[in-house]
C-alpha cells in the first residue's frame, strides 16, 4: 500500500485555501487520490477531510460548487468502511447508484487501465 504524505494531507486544503486557490482546492478535494489518502492517513485524517468538505461548501463562487456536496455525502456515507480499508474506495465509488464524479473517475481509471484492483459491480 502507498504511504500518504500526512503533511500534506493536513496541510495542503489550508494552505489552498488561504491563498485563495479554490480552484486547485475544489480538484483537489474531488481527486480519488487525496481522497483514499486521506482515508489511508486514518480517522484522523478522513475527519479533516469532513472537514475540508465543509468548509468549502460554505465559499461563495468556489469551483464545482455543485458537487462538493455529493463528495461529502459519500465520504461521510462510507467513513467507516474507507477507515478499515481504504482499497475499497474505486469499487464503493463505482458502484453509486447515481452517476456523479467519482463513480464516473473510477470507471474511467478501470476502462483504462491504471485502477488494477479488482472489485465488483452490483
Amino acid at each position: 500500500a502507498k504511504v500518504p504524505n500526512l503533511q500534506a494531507l493536513h496541510e495542503l486544503p489550508h494552505a489552498l485555501a488561504a491563498s485563495k486557490q479554490m480552484t486547485r482546492l475544489a480538484d483537489l478535494l474531488c481527486s480519488p487520490d487525496f481522497i483514499e489518502a486521506a482515508f489511508e492517513g486514518g480517522a484522523s485524517f478522513a475527519s479533516d477531510l469532513l472537514a475540508h468538505y465543509r468548509a468549502a461548501v460554505r465559499v461563495r463562487d468556489i469551483p464545482q460548487a455543485e458537487i462538493l456536496p455529493w463528495f461529502f455525502r459519500f465520504a461521510s456515507r462510507w467513513f467507516h468502511t474507507l477507515c478499515l480499508d481504504p482499497a475499497l474506495l474505486p469499487g464503493l465509488a463505482a458502484n453509486t447508484p447515481q452517476k456523479n464524479p467519482l463513480a464516473i473517475a473510477m470507471k474511467q481509471r478501470m476502462a483504462e487501465g491504471t485502477e488494477a484492483r479488482a472489485w465488483l459491480e452490483w
